[in-house]
C-alpha cells in the first residue's frame, strides 16, 4: 500500500495548483454558467414553439 501511496503522491503533487485562489475562481465561475445557459434554453424552446417561421411556417403554439 505504501508503493502506491508514493506514486499517488507524485501524479498529485503538481496538482496542488487547484488550490490557487485564481485556479479556484475560474472553476467556480465554470460551474456555475450551466443553470443559467439551461434556464435561457426554456425561454428559447418557447419562443420557437411560439413564433411564425421559427420551426414551422404557423406557430404550434399561438399567442
Amino acid at each position: 500500500m505504501d508503493k502506491v501511496l508514493e506514486k499517488v503522491d507524485v501524479i498529485a503533487g503538481p496538482m496542488i495548483i487547484w488550490t490557487d485562489p485564481i485556479c479556484t475562481r475560474i472553476v467556480n465561475g465554470m460551474v456555475a454558467a450551466p443553470p443559467v445557459t439551461m434556464v435561457g434554453s426554456i425561454f428559447l424552446v418557447v419562443y420557437l414553439f411560439c413564433s411564425d417561421g421559427g420551426l414551422t411556417t404557423k406557430a404550434l403554439i399561438p399567442f
